[in-house]
């Protein structure tokens, strides 16, 4: 076996057996090609082991594809050369060519010295099959026509000639006599030459793949299955070539694909009329496709790669291989539209008579399937499958929320998901036990579940969790007062002690042992509500329904808190509810919502008490109320079976919420982009984006493309709430710039006003000229912002910015005005007053003294000496006068100028 291509490898052709050993059943008329590479003994002498290896692995990757593009099989390798046989010699030959083609690609992208050179032979005859090997004549003269090719050359024998003459691109030359193996020599061989752009397609095979789902189906639909089959195969009208037997269902090969459309047509009508009875779900897959499966006459699907949980029971669907078939696609209608740019890997057929008009779509079509059983209904999960002891919601330890994560996945991606746990549940069982066991996901829902293929049987439990153990076990110990706590969050907590042993005793089905034990609690402790919970729990597990019921009341007298009583009646009303006393159930979710109007279970549950009662019109019009409210809801009502038996009334509102907000969606999300936009644009660099708003632009773009109500609702939240926040951005930008240019402006304003009332207009002419400037630009930045100009939102608030700096240094400059104008005051009002002191100084102390003095010795005589020392009273007068006057004219003016100052 080889290491790296898995092909057998052997050094040499070995002797086959005779061909009379043989039974007539294994030896078939078969084409047996080889390739040989010419020049790989020196290849691996000059470049080595390791070089001559990967030669051998790129010459198999080469020379495998056309073979089995043209229906033949690799067989092995014999040293550097492959061997493959065909039932059709004409397949053979185009593969011979197309193998000739792809390495004269492949050498022209390669080093001269890397190029792999092959020869080809290729001989028909009889030839005897096993399961991994062939042998015989045919094979051993193939093997000796080889060497006779030259480099880039096909040689074939003259019984491949007869049946490949109809090829019109090949011509065949017969190769001359020359030197030949003795076998070869009665033989004559021809070498092949063809136009240089021939192009063969590939040689695909039309199925149809029918796959019961006999997990989904009633007891006896196998038998039903195959013998329609059979009627079917039987009958002489129908165009089918060869059946073979595909896991635990059958493949049919049909020649025309307008005749497989047909036929499955005819069968998914025959299987609907005879399952009609079963519900809205027919368990059969039907698939067509087209590829190379059909090789040398066996059925081999290695390349078939379709998803088994794409395709929904009881409807057509086809790949867009077998679509491309179709001459005319307006004749055959898909669903979505087939796209000739972006095919998808399958496509629905859109069936326009009885089979789909029977009973319409329903948005999940697993709601029945998903309860069904022989089993009575399970307290936990209404399932009939199990019963209550084997329920497998006791493994969850937690909450998991997985309906939220649930509510993201389109209508077609949900069915998918529980399809792929109806195909296999006991997988889905067993991953489900192992992810309920890992102790570090404790606390964290989202972390739970990984896989999404794995969330359908969580979220099938998550319907009834308020009634499961480990709601109660979520409740335990804890006096709360608001319900919604214990639905949303993990309560840790001390949960230790007899009682909550015996609990775990009976979720893990040890009921013996948790019966024995609670009779000894039930003494120890008779007022402890939780007492008689668990022995209500274990009750139910052993089918005494009347004592559970009687527990349950008994654990009501003791409750505490408003939750507890919540919890008992949720467990009541489940309990008079699989006993059939829908009226009793109905009264304790009354009671409920008497307690806590708004609790949204005991809202639910009444919904459905409407539907049973028939009063569809209130109870759709308050579960568009729930939905609106608590969007989980809608995933709820989506998959719930108890409302299967309402299903188109529950579909076509789910439907129209869901179009509703799709159409919102797709309102709200082109203004989202263009505010984006409008604030790249006017703020003109993304990265002033608030972080905020990426981030949410940023979950929009993960929503949209999961076509679910979730997303949708998401887009238009997020869309509003980008809305706001863009609007809120602008607007602060707006108040920021405004409010730089409003403080700028009123400073400008007083600045001007100061140097108009200035008296010394020549002084200030280049601070005017600056002012005016400064307002101009206050002007421009208000316009700009007004009028919200592209890409000037961040210049404008650069501007502000510089103007308010440029506003901090006009003070200084009129400070110096005011210093200029204070000293020209002061010197002004300095000497004008000193002038004035001066004069009347001097007029005084020269005129007025004299005559002063003289009238004083006049009246009284004895003063007569102070005519003679009237220089000397004259000059201290002056003296006196003038230092009084030059003070009176320094204080002044600086008493005023103070005075302003101040």
């Amino acid at each position: 076996m080889d290491p790296i291509t898995g092909l057998k490898t052997d050094s040499s052709i070995s002797p086959s057996p005779p061909i009379e050993a043989y039974p007539m059943d294994s030896i078939r008329k078969i084409a047996v090609l080889f390739t040989d590479i010419v020049g790989s003994t020196r290849y691996f002498k000059e470049e080595g082991d390791v070089a001559g290896r990967k030669m051998l692995q790129r010459h198999q990757e080469i020379a495998s594809r056309p073979i089995v593009e043209h229906g033949g099989i690799v067989i092995k390798t014999v040293g550097d050369s492959l061997m493959a046989y065909f039932s059709d010699p004409v397949e053979a030959v185009k593969a011979a060519i197309k193998i000739q083609q792809r390495f004269h690609n492949a050498n022209r992208t390669q080093a001269p010295d890397s190029s792999i050179f092959v020869r080809i032979g290729i001989h028909f005859g009889d030839g005897i099959i096993e399961e991994h090997d062939i042998f015989g004549s045919v094979v051993n003269l193939a093997a000796k026509i080889v060497p006779l090719a030259a480099k880039d050359e096909i040689v074939v024998s003259q019984h491949v000639w007869k049946e490949a003459k109809v090829l019109s691109t090949v011509r065949y030359e017969p190769l001359e006599a020359g030197a030949r193996a003795k076998d070869l020599e009665e033989l004559t061989l021809y070498r092949l030459r063809w136009d240089k752009n021939v192009h063969f397609d590939p040689t695909n095979t039309l199925l149809i793949f029918l796959i019961p789902l006999l997990n989904l189906a009633e007891p006896g639909f196998n038998e039903t299955f195959h013998r329609t089959l059979s009627a079917f195969k039987d009958s002489p009208d129908r165009s089918i070539a060869a059946c073979f037997p595909y896991e635990r269902g059958a493949v049919w090969i049909v020649k025309e694909i307008t005749a497989a459309i047909d036929l499955s047509r005819d069968i998914l009508e025959a299987f609907t009329k005879l399952e009609r009875s079963s519900g809205p779900l027919l368990p059969l897959q039907v698939l067509i496709d087209s590829g190379p499966y059909f090789r040398a006459d066996r059925l081999v699907l290695d390349a078939f790669e379709i998803k088994w949980e794409e395709v929904t029971p009881g409807c057509i669907h086809i790949s867009s291989s077998a679509l491309r078939l179709i001459k005319d696609k307006n004749t055959v209608a898909t669903i979505p539209a087939f796209d000739y740019e972006r095919p998808r890997p399958l496509y629905r057929l859109a069936l326009n008579d009885a089979v789909d008009s029977s009973v319409e779509d329903p948005l999940f079509i697993y709601r029945s399937t998903l309860a069904q059983g022989r089993n009575p209904q399970c307290f936990y999960c209404s399932s009939r499958s199990h019963t209550a002891a084997d329920c497998p919601s006791k493994m969850y330890e937690n909450l998991t929320q997985v309906l939220q994560r649930l509510g993201y996945f389109s209508f077609q991606s949900i069915n998918r998901i529980f399809l792929s746990y109806l195909l296999d549940p006991q997988s889905a069982l067993r991953q489900s036990a192992v992810q309920s066991t890992d102790q570090n996901l404790k606390g964290d829902p989202e972390k739970q579940i990984e896989d999404t293929r794995n969330l359908a049987l969580p979220a099938f439990f998550e319907l009834k969790s308020i009634v499961q153990l480990r709601f109660f076990r979520n409740i335990w110990g804890y006096f709360s007062e608001n319900w919604e706590d214990f639905k949303t969050e993990y309560f840790g907590g001390d949960k230790g002690g007899q009682i909550w042993l015996a609990l775990d005793l009976i979720r893990t089905s040890h009921l013996s042992k948790a019966e024995s034990l609670l009779n000894g609690l039930m003494l120890e402790y008779p007022q402890d509500y939780r007492v008689f919970c668990a022995t209500a729990f274990l009750y139910l597990e052993q089918n005494l329904f009347s004592k559970a019921e009687y527990s349950f009341e008994r654990a009501m007298t003791y409750t505490k808190t408003k939750p507890q009583r919540i919890l008992i009646l949720f467990l009541l009303s489940r309990l008079l509810e699989i006993r059939g006393n829908f009226t009793g159930a109905e009264q304790k979710t009354e009671e409920i919502l008497r307690i806590l109007p708004s609790c949204s279970d005991a809202r639910y549950q009444r919904i459905r008490y409407r539907f049973q009662r028939g009063d569809h019109k209130r109870a759709i019009a308050e579960l568009t109320k729930l939905i609106q409210e608590q969007k989980e809801y809608f995933v709820k009502a989506l998959i719930d079976p108890d409302l299967d038996g309402y299903r188109s009334t529950v579909d076509l509102r789910l439907l129209r919420m869901f179009e509703q907000m799709k159409e919102k969606a797709a309102h709200h999300l082109p203004r989202a982009e263009a505010e984006i936009e409008r604030i790249k644009l006017l703020l003109d660099e993304e990265e002033s984006i608030d972080s905020e708003i990426q981030s949410m632009w940023s979950q929009i773009k993960r929503s949209g493309p999961t076509d679910s109500y979730f997303g949708y609702l998401d887009i238009v939240r997020l869309s509003n709430a980008i809305l706001y926040r863009c609007l809120n951005e602008i607007t602060e930008w707006k108040k920021d710039i405004a409010g730089k240019i409003a403080g700028a402006d009123r400073q400008c304003t007083q600045y001007t006003d100061y140097i108009q009332r200035f008296p010394y207009p020549m002084l200030t002419i280049g601070l005017r000229e600056k002012l005016r400037k400064i307002k101009n630009e206050i002007r421009q930045i208000r316009e700009a912002i007004e009028a919200e100009e592209v890409g000037r939102f961040k210049e404008c608030h650069v501007e502000a910015v510089a103007l308010v700096r440029r506003m901090e240094n006009i003070p200084a400059s009129l400070k110096r005005l005011r210093f200029i104008h204070q000293t020209i005051y002061f010197l002004t009002s300095f000497f004008k007053t000193s002038l004035t002191l001066q004069t009347i100084n001097l007029v005084f102390g020269i005129v007025m003294l004299p005559v002063a003095s003289h009238y004083l010795v006049v009246l009284f005589p004895e003063a007569s000496e102070i005519r003679k020392d009237l220089w000397f009273y004259q000059k201290g007068f002056l003296l006196l006068g003038g230092i009084f006057s030059f003070l009176l004219a320094v204080m002044r003016p600086l008493r005023k100028i103070f005075a302003k100052n101040t």
